[in-house]
């Protein structure tokens, strides 16, 4: 974002203008923030690393958990199946209206899903 300067025609500036056709007052300072080329790749390597070193993802999807209570983060968790929160979930599923915004095309592998609001809090109904 541009703050603080005018185009050359004295209107605000926008992200579209050139900074070569912004207007500067002696008072203004222009302060660029970013990351470099090389801290992003060094980013990305420390990441891929770490991603590496990680224990494989355990898929939990058809589980629901809570902590036991007055128990610390650090003990084990107990996997509970709760007959109400499956039921919550299944009634939720039933009401989900897909929206289809264009057809399937003959022949092409590709599905896009927009994933919007797909979090389901069973407590919240």
């Amino acid at each position: 974002k541009l703050l603080g300067f005018t185009n050359g025609e004295g209107k605000t500036a926008r992200d579209t203008d050139l900074l070569r056709s912004l207007v500067f007052k002696k008072a203004n300072h222009l302060l660029l923030i970013g990351s470099t080329d090389k801290q992003l790749l060094e980013a990305a390597k420390a990441y891929e690393a770490s991603l590496a070193q990680q224990d494989l993802v355990i898929n939990d999807l058809n589980e629901v958990y809570i902590h036991r209570k007055g128990g610390s983060l650090d003990e084990e968790e107990e996997w509970i199946r709760t007959p109400l929160h499956l039921s919550r979930l299944s009634k939720a599923i039933e009401r989900t209206k897909v929206k289809l915004l264009h057809p399937p095309r003959q022949g092409k592998k590709l599905l896009v899903l927009d994933l919007d609001y797909t979090l389901f809090d069973c407590k919240s109904c």
